[in-house]
């Protein structure tokens, strides 16, 4: 049953995240849509230290606590708020001095991705305690909050990145501080500047995997700006990554239940391993079928969703869809590398990951434009792939 809700709400998340870009993409045209890409793939990275780590070690330690941890394990919602409080203040104090010709859109992307942050806390502490349905409703409201305001604002005529990405800061806001569930715990400062290291040692391979996951699935619009290739082109990249981003509905749910039946059965090792070997056979069997529905149906889905405008997309998304087939095995590998405590080697590799696209991106994009970003894109998940199994295959042996 939680499964279901889980399913229901990625679904519908999905839909309404999805339509919200098509009507985004539609209303302002391909170059405030490339800009507004490049913001959120910006934002995703700045998000990684306002999180700070502090999401994924919510919901495991609320899932089944460490013990070497369990003096944190009450307070880590106020911690987790004082650090994401901090360290947003400090990027904005950043901003003032260094990016003054394009403060709004500083601003706005730094305070659009702390409210999402927060609103993830609250999503982990829900998860972390096994209130898998009362997460699928909190995050629904959430998405219909934030969506409904900016799509009233673009009806309105305020069609700039910064004006909808400060209207998405204030649904988050709004949504923790008056709905229920919300994550709207009192700041607490201590524990960051304390001398026990505890806290730290969980935190940085955490930190760390978020940096260099974010890395390699945003790296490549930031780079396309980096290296000037037009934003009407970046819109049509971004076009067909969203394609591809709302085609894989189904494993965020999957990936949820996966972390916590792994998790709780750390005690029989055989059970164990036999649920990520099947999971992981189901994964590789959906992904395949998934990448040959949209290499079949790229044209006309391109065509249906976005109109004429953003013909170009089609190209990229067929090449794109392949990535299906390692995307969703990878969501199994990942949960399953963070329910074994495998942190160290899923840093390791997602650093890896990170760097083969960079490499990639800034070797091929001047001379092969999007078409490259979108290569790399497929290498980057075949690296993390190889890695997390190896990761895995190696943890089996120890036992």
């Amino acid at each position: 049953m939680n499964y279901v809700y889980q399913l229901l709400s990625s679904v519908g998340i999905g839909v309404i995240s999805f339509a919200l870009s098509l009507f985004i993409a539609r209303q302002v045209g391909a170059d405030n849509f490339g800009i507004y890409s490049t913001a959120i793939a910006i934002g995703a990275i700045l998000a990684i230290p306002i999180d700070g780590g502090m999401r994924n070690l919510i919901t495991r330690e609320h899932t089944r606590n460490s013990q070497h941890l369990d003096i944190f394990k009450s307070e880590l919602p106020r911690i987790a708020m004082g650090h994401s409080l901090m360290t947003a203040l400090v990027a904005s104090i950043f901003c003032l001095f260094y990016f003054e010709s394009h403060l709004s859109l500083a601003l706005s992307i730094i305070w659009c991705f702390w409210g999402i942050v927060i609103s993830q806390y609250a999503s982990a502490l829900l998860r972390g305690d096994g209130n898998l349905k009362l997460d699928s409703l909190w995050q629904l409201k959430m998405r219909i909050l934030s969506a409904g305001l900016i799509g009233l604002i673009i009806v309105m005529g305020f069609h700039q990145p910064w004006q909808l990405l400060s209207t998405w800061a204030i649904a988050s806001i709004f949504g923790n501080l008056f709905l229920k569930n919300g994550f709207c715990f009192k700041p607490f400062f201590k524990p960051l500047f304390s001398i026990n290291l505890k806290l730290y040692r969980a935190l940085l391979p955490l930190l760390w995997i978020d940096l260099a996951t974010t890395i390699y699935f945003r790296s490549d619009l930031v780079l396309l700006k980096h290296l000037e290739i037009s934003d009407s082109q970046i819109g049509q990249y971004a076009a067909a990554y969203r394609l591809i981003e709302a085609s894989i509905l189904l494993a965020t749910p999957i990936s949820i239940i996966i972390f916590r039946r792994v998790r709780l059965l750390y005690e029989d090792r055989i059970l164990q391993n036999r649920y990520i070997f099947q999971s992981l056979l189901i994964a590789l069997v959906f992904g395949s079928l998934g990448a040959i529905a949209i290499q079949m149906l790229a044209i006309p889905l391109v065509q249906l969703t976005y109109g004429d405008q953003y013909a170009q997309a089609s190209t990229a998304l067929s090449i794109l869809s392949w990535m299906i087939v390692l995307l969703i095995p990878n969501t199994v590998l990942t949960q399953t590398a963070l329910a074994l405590n495998l942190e160290k080697a899923y840093a390791l590799t997602a650093t890896l990951a990170a760097l083969g696209n960079i490499g990639l991106n800034l070797l091929f994009i001047p001379e092969y434009g999007v078409k490259a970003a979108a290569y790399s894109s497929i290498a980057t998940e075949l690296i993390l792939f190889i890695g997390l199994l190896i990761a895995f295959f190696q943890k089996t042996k120890e036992r």
